[in-house]
């Protein structure tokens, strides 16, 4: 699917939040998810949950030490498996998902196909049912830990062998309460016989809570861990509730056989720390994203067409975003009243209107006015509907408060999952990222790591087994399939996510903006908004002038920025005082975009 996704604009506007309990349309997500095949113990009792054998649901976490509380238990609060779960209804992972469309993780995929690494699921091969004493006696003997990682989306690494890498060494944020699978690699040494081993990750919350997930599987020896397979390494699926600011951990691989016991200890010791437990190295900043999903009603000639908005295309809306996202939540919400376009196909005129909404919504500064059209077909090629071209736009946004309004895009609405996704690279677009360097996107980002616009590291779609290869999988702000998220991206887009917060202030609107998109082909297209711009946020050497007959009246700095696609730009001026009525321009006959390199006339339908 081609994605025209653009630019940059500003406005603020206020969100008429939808709810689903207690009379609002309202989506709000903790996003807690199911286990495959790991199990989660109380250590102070000493005993396991059982698996069954299963690959389904087993929630893990469900009993602690101290309070025996189930507090937090995605089978009972905020599953999305039992609210309008996409994996029942347009789930990501069977339309468009790079999870079955050319992912190694399902088409050639050891975990799928012979994996000499192990022999069966973890979960039904043999696990003891208890928890070991903590003691050397059991520690695994001729294997090596090689890695630890922790992966919300993105794999990033937190151990080499037995020793921590430090939080400011990692390729990568981790986000509190946010779920994450946990996976630790092998390497098999000398005179390693095939036999049964227990990896286990033990976790501390707050110092209060301990847990222990324990993974049980053959493992070869002829073999190591494959990472590119969710089966290829131990692993072990942790509630967003034990991933914070205060967790500890430590993972060991152990014998299941007491007959090792006799037997020298291995050095170093596959275990990380090699005693002990460690900080897990938890962000403690708040990292939500505020969606408003805005219908567009495209009333012209014979159509009068509005998206089909319930409450499970919403749902796999905000799931699409939050697998892509380092947030732990998406509040999510529906504006209760379309947007009006009664012209002919403009996602440029669109996405000024749904700027100006936000600013008369008075929204605040955070969040996000995602707009949706239906126009009967799967893109737009100009005003024309066709079967390529351009299925989004949106504004290359500034971090800043006077940016507020450039919060937004417009997606086009065909089916709920690929109007998702186009959604969500449209928001990473008001998030403040550039295209990545895949598919022919223009502006694409010259700092971009990795070659050819991979994503660079192993990726994952939490609540299930795709694992995406990290030089086949593609950085999902590119035109490439498949797609997924960056750890480069991630962490950009986790430094915006962090600025902003459901209570982020409103900026100044002491002031009359003007805001301008203009095309490749020249066609203008201007809003009044009210708000400020800073003297600094002005592009250098870039002004407007406004002539009255053969005088300028005033030259005016102005923020100037490339839209994400092709030649077309955003231009921002705040207008003088002695210019905010709409009265007052009528004397102006003429304006201007000066730059350093050229004047360019400007037409004159910003003025009254």
């Amino acid at each position: 699917m081609q994605r025209v996704a653009h630019a940059i604009l500003s406005l603020s506007v206020l969100a008429l939040w939808g709810c689903y309990e207690g009379g609002e349309r309202r989506l709000v997500a903790g996003d807690s998810f199911a286990e495959f095949g790991s199990e989660s113990v109380d250590t102070s009792a000493g005993e396991s949950a059982d698996s069954g054998g299963s690959m389904g649901p087993d929630i893990g976490d469900g009993s602690t030490s101290g309070d025996g509380s189930t507090s937090g238990d995605p089978s009972t609060s905020g599953d999305p498996s039992t609210s309008g779960d996409p994996s029942t209804s347009g789930d990501p992972s069977t339309s468009g998902d790079p999870s079955t469309s050319g992912d190694p993780s399902t088409s050639g995929d050891p975990s799928t196909s012979g994996d000499p690494s192990t022999s069966g699921d973890p979960s039904t091969s043999g696990d003891t049912g208890t928890v070991p004493p903590e003691d050397g006696d059991r520690i695994a003997r001729d294997i090596s830990l090689t890695t630890v990682s922790i992966n919300q989306a993105v794999e990033v690494d937190v151990g080499d062998g037995n020793q921590l890498i430090p939080v400011s060494s990692r390729n990568g944020r981790i986000i509190q309460d946010r779920d994450a699978l946990f996976r630790a690699r092998w390497q098999v040494q000398p005179g390693f016989g095939t036999r049964s081993l227990e990896a286990r990750l033990t976790i501390n919350v707050g110092g209060t809570t301990t847990k222990s997930y324990l993974d049980t599987r053959t493992v070869s020896s002829t073999g190591s861990a494959n990472p590119g397979s969710y089966n290829g390494t131990f692993r072990w699926a942790v509630d967003g509730a034990d991933i914070q600011p205060g967790t500890t951990f430590s993972v060991g691989i152990y014998e299941v056989d007491d007959s090792y016991a006799t037997t020298p200890l291995p050095s170093p010791l596959p275990r990380l720390p090699s005693s002990g437990s460690s900080s897990l190295g938890v962000d403690s900043g708040n990292y939500e994203v505020d969606v408003v999903l805005v219908p567009i009603r495209w009333v012209y000639g014979s159509n009068d067409r509005t998206p089909n908005l319930n409450a499970t295309n919403v749902e796999t809306i905000r799931r699409t975003i939050w697998e892509r996202n380092p947030a732990a939540t998406i509040n999510i919400s529906v504006r209760s009243q379309p947007v009006l376009w009664n012209n002919a196909i403009s996602l440029s005129g669109i996405l000024q209107a749904l700027s100006e909404t936000k600013n008369q919504d008075n929204a605040p500064n955070g969040t996000y006015y995602e707009g949706l059209a239906d126009f009967g077909c799967f893109a737009v090629n100009g005003s024309s509907c066709s079967n390529y071209g351009t299925t989004g736009l949106g504004y290359v946004a500034s971090a800043n408060s006077w940016a507020s309004d450039q919060r937004a895009s417009i997606s086009v609405w065909y089916d709920p999952q690929s109007s998702a996704e186009t959604l969500t690279h449209e928001l990473g677009h008001n998030q403040g990222m550039n295209h990545a360097p895949c598919g022919g996107a223009s502006g694409s980002d010259p700092s971009f790591p990795y070659s050819g616009g991979a994503i660079g590291v192993y990726g994952h779609k939490l609540d299930s087994t795709a694992i995406y290869s990290p030089s086949s999988t593609y950085d999902y702000m590119g035109y490439c399939d498949p797609s997924w998220i960056s750890d480069w991206s991630w962490e950009r887009i986790a430094t915006r996510n962090g600025l902003f917060t459901t209570a982020a202030p409103l900026p100044p609107r002491d002031g009359i903006l003007m805001q301008g998109i203009i095309d490749d082909d020249g066609t203008e297209h201007w809003i009044r908004l009210e708000g400020t711009l800073p003297l600094d946020a002005a592009s250098p050497d870039t002004f407007v002038e406004l002539w009255g007959g053969d005088d300028v009246v005033t030259r005016l700095p102005a923020y100037e920025h490339e839209l994400g696609e092709g030649d077309a730009r955003v231009i921002v001026v705040q207008l003088p005082e002695e210019l905010e009525d709409e009265h007052a321009l009528e004397g102006i006959t003429a304006a201007v975009l000066e730059t350093s390199e050229v004047r360019t006339p400007l037409g004159l339908d910003l003025l009254p």
